[in-house]
């Protein structure tokens, strides 16, 4: 894989196995708001983008990480990126992206728009969501139906209140729509709308 950033080695402290600068995207500095969700804890943590690149992302972040620990990473206006922490170190972390060469693609093309746009247009969603606070139910893949509201909707996904919690990346069906498990939030789940 890879080297998605840059390390710093602090001042008197050994750092093992730092790796070396070998990226093939430019990074783009960024200072945005993002979530951090750890799957294995169901654990969401508030985060600063500090720069991001289609392979990865370098993060300000309270909470310690180990490397290798699997997170999703969202950021407004940007999207949803799957990878794991590739370091952490005082107050900051790298994410090695687990993106496919298409989705890097996307990125790389997003993220061209981002360094060439205005600041605050560059920032605004792609998908703009609607609150919705519709009663509704969703089966899952064992055919157990379960009840719901949508508190709000867009073209990419949903935000639903629920009691019941699906495990990350199980399918459900909403209404006609084919949508995986990508998050969970005090209420409920987030779903992303399967194309």
């Amino acid at each position: 894989m890879l080297s998605v950033l840059e390390s710093h080695k602090p001042s008197g402290q050994e750092v093992a196995s730092e790796p070396k600068d070998r990226r093939r995207h430019a990074r783009v500095q960024i200072e945005m708001p993002g979530r951090l969700f750890v799957p294995a804890d169901a654990r969401e943590t508030p985060c600063k983008v500090v720069d991001i690149s289609p392979s990865g992302a370098q993060l300000r972040i309270d909470a310690p990480l180990a490397a290798e620990t699997s997170v999703v990473l969202y950021i407004d206006g940007l999207g949803r990126f799957e990878g794991d922490i590739a370091w952490h170190r005082d107050e900051r972390c790298g994410i090695r992206f687990a993106s496919g060469l298409l989705k890097q693609e996307r990125t790389a093309e997003m993220l061209s728009r981002v360094g060439n746009a205005p600041p605050r247009s560059a920032l605004a969603p792609r998908e703009s969501r609607v609150p919705a606070n519709t009663a509704s139910q969703f089966v899952r893949v064992d055919g157990a139906l379960a009840a719901c509201a949508i508190l709000n909707l867009s073209t990419g996904g949903a935000l639903i209140k629920t009691d019941v919690r699906p495990a990350i990346g199980e399918y459900i069906l909403i209404g006609r729509m084919a949508a995986r498990v990508v998050r969970y939030h005090e209420e409920g789940i987030g779903i992303e709308f399967v194309r």
